[in-house]
């Protein structure tokens, strides 16, 4: 089954954002999957609103052998970046490329950057995996706290 969300790139509508994941995930009892999801979804949507403010974006989800997908559209090519993100490139939307790549299973960038696929195989992921992503998760942001205090001394 199919759902849907369509809504205007811009971080206001963030708490509709985390609502329809969050319902997502009670509703297919994966709650614990929570944060490894929201956070690809979210960045992707930052991504759309700092290349083309004001661009609808929307968000479908679905089921896929073993697992989930969500595909993100907009109508500007906003997500050529992810196809290579690495850790440490010099783009400025790396950190949310990398991290959309570095929590889910797989990535796919089609319609020349205008739509992200991005796919969890959920039954494949058991609780060590699950945990090992928050940890690499909790470590990059902790890298770029101590980043950001450097800049400051």
């Amino acid at each position: 089954m199919m759902e849907k969300l369509v809504i205007q790139a811009d971080k206001s509508n963030i708490p509709l954002v985390d609502n329809f994941l969050r319902a997502i995930c009670d509703n297919n009892h994966i709650v614990n999957y929570y944060a490894t999801i929201s956070v690809p979804i979210i960045k992707a949507m930052e991504v759309v609103e700092r290349i083309s403010p004001a661009s609808s974006l929307s968000i479908l989800f679905d089921y896929l052998r073993g697992g989930i997908t969500f595909t993100v559209q907009t109508d500007s090519p906003c997500f050529l970046s992810v196809e290579n993100a690495t850790e440490n490139s010099d783009d400025e939307f790396a950190d949310a490329a990398f991290l959309i790549t570095l929590l889910s299973d797989h990535t796919k960038v089609t319609d020349e950057g205008r739509t992200l696929q991005i796919f969890f195989d959920i039954r494949g992921i058991d609780a060590s995996e699950a945990f090992a992503r928050v940890q690499v998760l909790e470590h990059f942001y902790e890298s770029i706290r101590t980043k950001e205090l450097q800049t400051v001394e």
